[in-house]
Formats: C-alpha cells, structure tokens, sequence
C-alpha cells in the first residue's frame, strides 16, 4: 500500500484538553476501522503442512478455552517458539477450527511491534491444527496490577505508575494499527496483555476480533439488561463463549446488545478500562458473577478512579478515563490514537514533573547530611538553607523539605551567624542614640526637682550637695556626647555606665549609703541592662555592686564624710550636708523615693511593650512558617531556644 494510501486511512483523531473532569464530546470519525482489507482473506481454505518433523514439543506453557499453547524448538532456525493448537475438546468443530485459523491470519498479517508475529501455520501428523509464534516471557498486565493491589514492594518499582501508562499508550497506538488494517479486537482486557522483561508490550489473543467492519449505529443501552442476561451463554470468568462474544466487565455496552455490530470504539471502551484499572488497581465494573457484570456496564459507572480513594490521580487522568468509556459510543475518543495522545501528553508534563521531583530530593538528601554534619553550625545551617530552598523551588510540595525548613527556621543556630552580629550592633547603636539623649534629660531633671526642696531645708555644706550634682551633670553631658560620636558608640569601653554608677555612688553624700543612693544604684543598673549594649550589660553588675559597696565599707571604717551609726536600737545620720527637720526630711525622702519609682515602673513599663511587640512579631513569623509543613511534621508548640546574647 502506497504512503498516500496510508494517511488517507489515517483515524481522526479528537481533540483532548486536558484537566477537565467531564471531558468534552469527541467528534465520530467518519470510518473507526479502515476500508483497507488484510491482503489475505483469512476466512479461505488454507493449504497446510505437516509440522511434526520441525518441531519439537518441550512443555505446555499456556491453556485457554479454544486451545493450548507449547512451547516448542524449531528444529530448523534452531530457536524456541510458542506453538498454539486446537484444543483436544474442541478438534471435530468445525466452528472453533475456523476462528482458530482465523486468530491465526489476522494476528499473523499485522505486523506491528507489540502484537506476537506468526511464524507458520500448519497441521501435525494426527491431524492437528497449529501456528507457531515468538515465544514471548514476562506476566500480564492482570497479574502486574494484583501484585501492585496487594502491595507488593517489588512490583511498586518495577511496574511504576508512569511505566504502566507507557506501556498503555503502545497498546493503544497497537489497536490503531488494527484498526487502520480493519480488525477490531473485542477482547481487550489486562489478561490479554504482555509486558515483556526488557519493556516489550504485546497485545494477545486475536480469537475474536472482528474484520472489516463498517460503523453502523449502536443500538441504545436502555433497557436492555434483562434480555441480556437471558439469552448469553458465560463462563464464569474470561471470554464469553455464547451469543456475545467479548469478557463481561471490559465489554461496551454496544458490544454487550450486538456484538456483530460494533465497531473500533468499542476497543476504545475497552482500552479505557484498562487504564482505569492501571489507576484504581481494581475492575471498573464490579459485580460477583458475570451477569452482574453486564448489568452494571448497562447501567453505566462513574469512570474517575479517584472516586475509588485512590491517592494522588490527577483530575487529567480522571477524565480521560470518563471519556474513554463514555456509555454513547459518539461521546468517546475519536480513535485509539487520540487516546493514546490524550495519555502521552499527560505523560510528558509527568515526566518533567518527575526530574524536577528527582533533582528536589537530591538537594533535600543534601540538606540533610548538612544539618547531621558537624562542621560548624553556621556553615552547616547556611547550606542546609540553601539546598531547602532550591528543592521548593523545583518541587513546592515536597513535604520533607518544607517540614525541615520550618525546623531551621523556628530554632536558631546556637551562634548567631556573623551578618545577625552586624546587624545587631547596628540596632544597638541605633537604640543608643535614641535613648542616650533621654537618659542625659532624666538624669538632670531628677535634680532639677532634688535641688530646690534640699536648699529649702537648708544646706550646712554646700560642696557636699553640689558633688552629687556635678557627677549626675558629668554623665548626662558624656551620654549627649555618646549619641553625637560614632568612635564612642562603637566603643568597647562601658563609659557612660561607668560614669552613671560613680555618679549614683556620690548621692551616699546626702544621706549616707543606706538610704536613697542603693535604690539610685539599682534603677540605673535596670536601664542600663535592659538598654545598654553588650559591654554595658557585662559591666553593669559590677559597677552597682561597687557603686553600693564602697560607700558602706568607707562609712563603717569612718573614712565617708557621712557616717552611720548604730546604738542598739537606733540608727543616726551623722554628718549630712542638710538639715533634716523632721516634716522636710519626710517630704523630701517621700518625693525621691517616689521618684524614683514611678521613673522606674514607667521606663520598664515601656521596655515591656517593646519586648511583648518583639515577640508578638517572632511568634507570628514562627506561625506562617509552620504553615508550610503539614500539620503532623510541625515543631511542638513550645518556645524555641533563644540565642545567646
């Protein structure tokens, strides 16, 4: 046949859009089966050979209703082959020996990769029909798919999902050529399928198929289903052997009602059975009995395998699936062809889907040898970070590595890398310069409100007064010179700590050691921990203890310009720069000491709403980050480590 020929026969092929879970309606080809006859009628009067001095019969491999199948040596190529023969119950029907030989030249005269060539056909000395064809080894389809249903591990990964639907497009391309040659097959089903060892498929068992067969319009489904069950002749399980010729389950219903009058899309029907099954790893058609079978096939199924809690079966699957065996023959694919199309296209965004999943878990494998390795955490932690990153990209929903990511991210490293260092600095400074201005105002405007109510009880030393006040001045000018200077600020020297713990150690002057001046020292060594930096945070409880210290031990060995002293049941004040009237004296203690508590409450109050702000904003950042892994893959909810400061 001429190459013009050839693609004049070609099947129109409808189109397919893919995601859809009702598919639209196929157009009905003009011809499903091509007007092109096999070159031989396989109906004629063959003249036959006596095989027996050829072959040599080693086993019998294979037994079906009509025959059984040996395996055989061709004695003259020197190679084993599978010799198919009438069987014995079956040898004085003249019927059965017609659809033998019949199978025998159609599957004999298409020549096409995945259907089984003849070798000979021929008669053996008693009288036995036989033909002979590649041996082929592997197991069905059927057996593959009750392997995977049962959970066999080994046939996960050798028969994967993506393998199968492979296999399945070249049986679909295979019933093409069949129907491009004007053969309908009628039998499809996983039994009568192969997958050879080294990725052979073949499509078996052509007893059936029905030739050169015009498209003639089906007869309607409706109703039909008891009349049916009436008049077929079935065998419990595999092809039917009475009026409807076909395996209940596979069948269409067209091909349940007139079997004589079907045409290609009734191995359509069948061909998306098959790959239901492929998916949901279960029949389509359920039933006990093969009665029920067609009844159900009559009624019509719903066709998405992911109504069977399948896991994971893409909405394109399902709905080829659904349009594949569509009960009208009209709303069906258009051809085997577009069919295998349809499977082919999903197949290549699958592929790319699976290289992209492969290359993720590449780099998740990466990110986890660096979170187990035990080089230095911020080396390992940064790697770790960046192999998560590139594995989401490529593979967004990859559950390990979101669940690894959110890990890293909600507990930190326990050395903060070198850039969180410098940004923190940086933060520091800018605090420093916003509060140092405002620690210079309050450490004058305490005095501003001490120095009037001590000079109006009445100053007996003057020098004394003014002490404490020059030291207080001294350090508001050094923390207003602190904020201006950049050297300072990235000083390491704790200066402006230093200086304010001296300053509270000279208010002892006013009223000794013991009262007002260990309360002074304790609220500025809280401001200067909650808001200083790192240096002054490592030196503040040093220089309070001294700032309270010293003047007790320079009081007790007489060398403080004001002592305390104790008689047993009393405790005097003695050498204060201020006369201390008892009602002045109340007021005047009364106002510093309150003073100074509501100046501490207000600034911890306002420290407070910083850090309860601060960590409002880590505890929702932690949360969207838990969002990513899947609720059984998220840290507990308790509170990450902290860094150390």
């Amino acid at each position: 046949m001429s190459d013009a020929e050839d693609e004049s026969l070609a099947p129109t092929v409808a189109s397919f859009g893919s995601g859809a879970h009702s598919a639209p309606h196929a157009s009905v080809p003009e011809t499903l089966v091509s007007s092109a006859r096999l070159p031989v009628d396989p109906d004629q009067e063959l003249g036959v050979t006596v095989g027996d001095a050829r072959y040599e019969v080693e086993a019998t491999i294979g037994e079906g209703g009509m025959g059984e199948v040996r395996l055989c040596r061709d004695l003259h190529v020197g190679r084993e082959i599978a010799m198919k023969v009438i069987h014995a119950t079956h040898r004085g029907d003249a019927e059965v020996r017609a659809r033998f030989l019949r199978e025998a030249r159609v599957q004999g005269q298409l020549e096409h990769p995945a259907i089984v060539p003849v070798y000979d056909i021929g008669r053996t000395g008693d009288d036995v029909d036989y033909f002979a064809m590649r041996r082929i080894r592997g197991e069905t389809l059927a057996d593959a798919i009750d392997r995977l249903a049962a959970g066999d591990e080994a046939a996960r990964e050798e028969h994967a999902r993506h393998k199968l639907l492979a296999a399945f497009v070249r049986v679909c391309l295979a019933v093409d050529y069949a129907h491009s040659r004007g053969v309908v097959h009628r039998d499809l089903k996983p039994g009568n399928i192969m997958l050879g060892r080294f990725g052979e498929v073949y499509v078996l068992d052509w007893g059936i198929a029905k030739l050169d067969v015009a498209e003639t319009e089906p007869r309607s489904a409706a109703g039909g289903a008891h009349v049916v069950e009436a008049q077929i002749d079935l065998q419990a399980e595999g092809t039917a052997s009475g009026a409807i010729l076909g395996t209940p389950g596979y069948m269409a219903p067209e091909q349940v009602l007139a079997s004589d009058a079907v045409d290609g899309r009734a191995d359509i029907y069948a061909l998306g059975t098959i790959l239901f099954e492929i998916l949901a790893l279960e029949p389509l058609v359920q039933g006990k009995t093969a009665s029920d079978r067609i009844v159900s096939t009559l009624k019509g199924v719903d066709a998405r395998p992911s109504e069977r809690k399948v896991a994971d079966v893409p909405p394109e699957l399902d709905a080829i699936c659904a349009m594949a065996t569509a009960r009208e023959p009209a709303h069906r694919f258009g051809s085997a062809r577009a069919l295998a199309d349809a499977v082919d296209q999903f197949l290549s965004g699958d592929r790319d889907l699976a290289m992209r999943r492969d290359l993720a878990e590449k780099h998740v494998t990466d990110a986890r040898e660096h979170m187990d390795d035990q080089t230095p955490a911020r080396a390992s932690r940064t790697r770790a970070l960046r192999e998560l990153g590139r594995a989401l990209a490529l593979a967004p929903d990859h559950v390990e590595a979101k669940s690894m990511l959110v890990a890293l991210l909600t507990a930190p490293p326990a050395e903060p890398p070198d850039e969180v260092s410098r940004d923190l600095r940086r933060a520091e400074t800018a605090r420093l310069k916003r509060v140092l201005p405002w620690a210079a105002a309050a450490y004058l405007s305490v005095w501003a409100l001490l120095l009037p109510a001590a000079f109006a009880l009445g100053v007996r030393r003057p020098w004394m007064l003014l002490a404490p006040f020059a030291a207080w001045a001294l350090t508001a000018g050094f923390a207003y010179g602190m904020s201006r200077s950049e050297r300072l600020l990235r000083s390491e020297t704790p200066w402006t700590t230093l200086l304010a713990m001296g300053a509270a150690s000279t208010t002892s002057l006013l009223f000794g050691p013991f009262v007002v001046a260990p309360i002074v020292v304790c609220a500025n060594a809280m401001g200067n921990v909650l808001t200083g930096d790192r240096s002054s945070r490592a030196a503040s409880p040093w220089a309070a203890t001294l700032a309270i210290v010293v003047p007790i031990v320079l009081s007790w060995a007489g060398l403080h310009p004001v002592r305390t002293e104790f008689d047993g049941t009393s405790m005097h004040v003695v050498g204060a720069p201020l006369a201390l009237p008892q009602h002045g004296t109340y007021a005047l203690l009364l106002l510093s000491h309150v003073a100074l508590l509501f100046g501490t409450l207000f600034f911890a109050r306002r420290f407070r709403a910083v850090l309860d702000a601060a960590e409002l904003r880590g505890r929702v950042h932690a949360w969207q980050l838990e969002q990513l892994a899947p609720r059984g893959a998220r840290p507990s909810p308790s509170l990450p480590p902290a860094a150390p400061a």
